[in-house]
């Protein structure tokens, strides 16, 4: 719930822009789903107006890049590992390394 207080404040501020303005807008929206939602039911994804008829990306994730997010999902399915199995798939020798030489002129 961070990062949306976050687009809020940014939105609030003096000479916000009007992205910072739609991503505040879009913050609320989730927010007010979050508290609408009955317990135990998952969150609605709130989309925005020109992106209504898109699938997007929940509030928690907004703002981060594509390898912050697939760094997310490997990190919880790693997680979800047991330690035992994780670390029976580590590899025991040092990865191949391929050196590059230069033909002398």
């Amino acid at each position: 719930m961070e990062p949306a207080l976050e687009a809020l404040r940014a939105a609030l501020a003096d000479g916000a822009n009007p992205d910072q303005r739609a991503a505040g807008v879009a913050a609320c929206r989730a927010i007010i789903a979050a508290l609408e939602a009955q317990p135990g039911e998952p969150l609605p994804v709130a989309a925005s107006p020109e992106t209504a008829p898109a699938i997007t990306a929940p509030i928690s994730l907004a703002g981060l890049s594509l390898d912050q997010v697939l760094d997310l999902a490997i990190g919880k399915l790693r997680s979800m590992v047991p330690a035992d199995r994780l670390a029976a798939t580590q590899p025991t020798e040092p990865p191949l390394t391929i050196r590059m030489f230069r033909r002398p002129p």
